[in-house]
């Protein structure tokens, strides 16, 4: 049976994992001749494609550190502990496609009452 909780924490560790492997990368002086944008600048209805952040430096090292993380956690830990039933294959797999994207605008302050009304903008995105 999948226990939940097990699951986010194998998720939390094997993404702490390969964010630790993507920030020793991001510090190199290699890391630097690998910053072009993965949409190559392309817009849709005004807005990057993918956004500034996705670089070509993030793909080299993130998707194959997360697909190792995912391994290595799944080939250490014991059957018994309710993680899906996946080969160490399907666990590379899913480290390697596995993604979270966020949609975040800057906060919108109005004033034009005399009680400032701030309200969140980051919403989630598919």
């Amino acid at each position: 049976m999948v226990d939940p909780i097990s699951c986010a924490v194998f998720l939390l560790a094997a993404f702490t994992l390969a964010g630790a492997a993507h920030t020793a990368w991001l510090t190199t002086a290699a890391s630097k001749g690998f910053a072009q944008p993965l949409d190559a600048g392309l817009t849709f209805r005004g807005r990057r494609l993918l956004g500034a952040n996705k670089t070509v430096k993030g793909f080299v090292v993130m998707v194959p550190a997360a697909a190792v993380s995912f391994v290595v956690l799944a080939a250490a830990t014991p059957a018994s502990a309710g993680l899906w039933s996946l080969s160490l294959g399907g666990y590379a797999a899913l480290g390697a496609l596995t993604k979270r994207r966020f949609t975040t605008t800057p906060l919108v302050v109005e004033l034009r009452s005399p009680a400032v009304k701030a309200r969140p903008a980051m919403s989630f995105a598919s």
